[in-house]
C-alpha cells in the first residue's frame, strides 16, 4: 500500500472519534416553523440602513407587466385677444427667379457590351434606344460617362447623374 492509502485510512478511523468529541454540549432545540412576514430575532443586529437599501418593494413584480399611469395632461389656455401684430412690406432688392435644371426624360435600363466598348440601354417613349458614349440619347442630351450602376448626361453645360 502506498503513502495516499494510509493517510485516506487514518482519516477514515479518526473522523469517528472527531465527530463525538466536537460536538456541542447543549444541541439547538428544533426550530417551530415561522408564519412569513413574521420578525423572527436571530440574535445579532443589522444595519437598517443597508438592509433598506437592499430590499425590493412589494409591488415590484418580475413576471407580470404593470401600466404606469398616464402622464398628468398640460393644458395650455387660450391666449386672451389682444392688439394683432401687422408686418408692413418694403420695397427690396429684387428676387431673380431662375428656372430649375431640365431633368433627363429618359428612363436608364443598364450597361451592356464589353468592358472596353460598353453601351448603355435607355428607355424612351416606350423604345428600347442603345447608346455609346458621345452619342446622344434625345432632345440634345449627350452620353458623358457609363458607370456600373449610372450614367453621367449632358444637356450644353448641365450634367447629370441617372442612377439605374
Amino acid at each position: 500500500m502506498n503513502r495516499l492509502t494510509w493517510v485516506a485510512a487514518a482519516l477514515l478511523a479518526l473522523a469517528p472519534i472527531a465527530i463525538v468529541y466536537c460536538r456541542p454540549d447543549d444541541p439547538m432545540p428544533p426550530r417551530e416553523p415561522v408564519a412569513r412576514g413574521t420578525v423572527v430575532d436571530v440574535g445579532f443586529r443589522v444595519n437598517d440602513d443597508l438592509l433598506a437599501a437592499r430590499t425590493v418593494s412589494p409591488q415590484r413584480d418580475l413576471f407580470g407587466f404593470v401600466e404606469q399611469a398616464p402622464a398628468p395632461r398640460v393644458v395650455v389656455p387660450p391666449t386672451p385677444p389682444g392688439p394683432s401684430l401687422t408686418l408692413g412690406v418694403t420695397e427690396g432688392p429684387a428676387v431673380v427667379v431662375t428656372q430649375p435644371p431640365p431633368s433627363f426624360p429618359h428612363r436608364y435600363l443598364g450597361r451592356f457590351g464589353p468592358n472596353d466598348a460598353p453601351f448603355a440601354v435607355f428607355s424612351v417613349n416606350g423604345d428600347v434606344v442603345n447608346v455609346r458614349v458621345g452619342e446622344a440619347v434625345g432632345g440634345g442630351w449627350v452620353l458623358r460617362r457609363i458607370g456600373i450602376e449610372s450614367v453621367d448626361v449632358a444637356l450644353g453645360d448641365i450634367t447629370q447623374r441617372i442612377p439605374m
